[in-house]
């Protein structure tokens, strides 16, 4: 995640009156629905802001990610 990112999310969150109830929405809305749309379509993915809005970006192509179903790496933690 961006620090640019984190800032937005954290300001669209920010509420005196609701608490962490609006931050936790934020990041629902923001993060978690959209990353729940993408995850089909890859593995590792970042959360950028583009043109101040959150964007959630697949991001397989620029590191090295096993396809779904391969064997595992053994320092992958999920692997022991």
């Amino acid at each position: 995640m961006s620090s640019e990112a984190l800032e937005q999310v954290v300001r669209d969150g920010h509420s005196v009156a609701q608490g962490a109830r609006r931050l936790k929405r934020a990041i629902e809305e923001q993060i978690a629905m959209p990353l729940s749309d993408e995850w089909h379509d890859g593995r590792a993915f970042d959360v950028q802001l583009v043109d101040g809005r959150i964007r959630i970006v697949n991001v397989d192509s620029l590191i090295r990610v096993a396809p779904p179903g391969s064997a595992r790496s053994p320092h992958d933690p999920q692997s022991v």
